[in-house]
């Protein structure tokens, strides 16, 4: 099994972490942007209200000016016409009429600049009030926009702060039961290896009780074939039994006592050779009956080796179906970290999922 490397996992979760944040900022951005061109629309209102207050403050002072010497003009050449009209003067009752005239005219046109003066400044006034109203009113707006701004970049902050830790928490999560699978992983392996050794062990067992079966098998031919060389031997001891006791029954003369010995050794023989026959039957009865027992007991391992191999097969292939699921959860559980914002309850609907199937595993009890 090769070893899991964590870091990639840790890189994994940061690239969520900044996926996430992403997101995030891509879709609050929308307001964030509204909000922050709404500050800057406001700003170049009041720039551009308060370059307008003082060009007309300006424009005012100018107005105000001019005419200011324009009346100090006026008045200086009223008093130099005083001045003139008290000195004697030859033409004075010539011109009289026409300064008096042109006096006149100058005094109307002064009051005229005058009250326009007057309306000018009045106007003026009512604008520059207008100008300050606004410039206070945008200005209470963008302090009012920038305070919501604020808030609704505090609240992004905050949303931001408590994602991570929701994802910080699902990676340990994450992190506590990979590393449980990783375990389970491990132990499966374990069994798995102790598995193959039992069956090699197993193997090993019927290959010796097939040999010694063959032993067995051999021994009993073995003895089957001494058991046949006996009987062999018997039947021609016995038949040489007959033949020299019919010898001696012929080449022995005739007396009265003669052939009762010759009866006697002959019915020696015969029984001697019942006896060896009897003998070579009940050898030949017990091989047979050794080599059925040797043969039913070998049957009776080769069934019980075989009902455990076909246990430990079942055994390994229940083991790899595990190896399997629990692999596929791992995959599953990678996939779902890989992922930019997992869902929080699709995870905690999938951890005990992973939980239960490593504490199912955590005892094991496999058929020995």
């Amino acid at each position: 099994m090769q070893p899991w490397n964590w870091r990639p996992k840790k890189k994994s979760i940061l690239d969520a972490k900044d996926r996430i944040r992403e997101q995030l900022q891509t879709t609050l951005g929308d307001g964030s942007l509204n909000i922050e061109f709404t500050i800057k629309e406001k700003n170049r209102r009041i720039l551009a209200l308060e370059g307008e207050k003082r060009r007309l403050a300006t424009e005012a002072a100018q107005t105000i000016e001019r005419l200011r010497a324009s009346l100090r003009a006026s008045e200086a050449h009223r008093k130099l016409l005083e001045a003139g009209g008290g000195q004697p003067n030859a033409r004075a009752p010539a011109n009289s009429f026409a300064r008096l005239a042109a006096e006149t005219a100058e005094r109307a046109r002064l009051a005229a600049e005058a009250e326009r003066l007057a309306a000018d400044k009045a106007s003026l006034e009512g604008k520059l009030s207008a100008l300050e109203a606004a410039a206070a009113a945008a200005s209470t707006s963008a302090s009012a926009t920038s305070a919501s701004s604020a808030a609704v970049v505090a609240q992004q902050e905050r949303q931001l702060a408590q994602q991570e830790r929701k994802l910080a928490q699902q990676a340990d999560e994450w992190g506590v039961a990979k590393a449980r699978a990783v375990a389970q992983l491990r132990q499966l392996q374990a069994e798995k290896q102790q598995l193959a050794g039992e069956k090699a062990d197993l193997l090993a067992a019927r290959d010796r009780e097939a040999r010694r079966a063959d032993a067995s098998e051999a021994r009993v031919e073995l003895l089957e074939g001494r058991l046949a060389d006996l009987e062999a031997a018997a039947r021609a001891d016995a038949a040489i039994r007959r033949a020299e006791a019919e010898q001696l029954r012929t080449q022995r003369l005739p007396d009265p006592a003669g052939p009762l010995p010759c009866a006697t050794e002959a019915l020696r023989a015969e029984s001697d050779a019942e006896e060896a026959q009897r003998a070579a039957e009940e050898a030949r009865r017990a091989a047979e009956e050794a080599r059925r027992a040797a043969e039913e007991a070998h049957h009776a391992r080769e069934s019980a080796l075989e009902e455990e191999v076909a246990t430990l097969c079942r055994d390994k292939e229940a083991l790899a179906s595990e190896k399997e699921r629990l692999a596929a959860l791992l995959a599953r559980a990678e996939a779902c970290i890989g992922e930019a914002a997992p869902p929080t309850n699709v995870a905690c609907d999938r951890c005990p999922e992973l939980q239960a199937a490593a504490e199912e595993r955590l005892a094991p009890s496999w058929p020995r």
